[in-house]
Formats: structure tokens, sequence, C-alpha cells
């Protein structure tokens, strides 16, 4: 089994396993092929990687329109604020005039 069908059979599993680690197979027999690996070293590779993987979920059809969550309105924004600087001089004393 050459490189391309090695690469499409791992279209089987799913992206992640074990709690969140990625899969990295397709990559992994891409550079060990690169690097000069036999056919044969390449689906042993490809075989002992794919014990610890977990199967593709099935496809899930995208929502359409009327399968949509309904729009949440947005809350009312609250009145902008004075500057930062507007806001200190307010709280300073005022000096006394003599």
């Amino acid at each position: 089994m050459g490189l391309i069908e090695l690469i499409d059979e791992g279209a089987a599993f799913d992206a992640e396993y074990a709690g969140g680690l990625s899969n990295h197979r397709p990559m992994a027999l891409l550079s060990l092929a690169r690097l000069g690996a036999s056919d044969a070293q390449l689906a042993a590779f490809a075989q002992a990687y794919s014990a610890r993987l977990q199967p593709a979920p099935p496809p899930t059809p995208w929502p359409t329109p009327s399968r949509r969550r309904p729009r949440r309105r947005r809350r009312a924004r609250a009145p902008p604020r004075p500057p930062r600087w507007r806001r200190r001089r307010r709280q300073r004393p005022r000096p006394l005039r003599h």
C-alpha cells in the first residue's frame, strides 16, 4: 500500500484522540516517506499509530436556515461614560479664591 492510500485511509480516524491529543498520522507518514521509508515501513507505522486512534464521528449536515438557532436580541447599551480625565477633575477639590 502506497503513501497516498495510507493517507486516504486515515480519513476514517478522528482528528483528536485520548482527550485532546491531535492525530498527526498523515504528517508523520509524509515525513517518513520523504526520509526514504519503504512502503512496508510506512504500512507498519500506519498500523501501529492507528491502534491508538478513535474512529471518526459520523458526518453531520450543515444547518439549514430553518434549523438555525434564533438570533438573540442585543441588550441596550449603557450611556457612554465621560473620559477618565473629566471624572478625575470633578473629584478634585477646587482651590479657594481670596
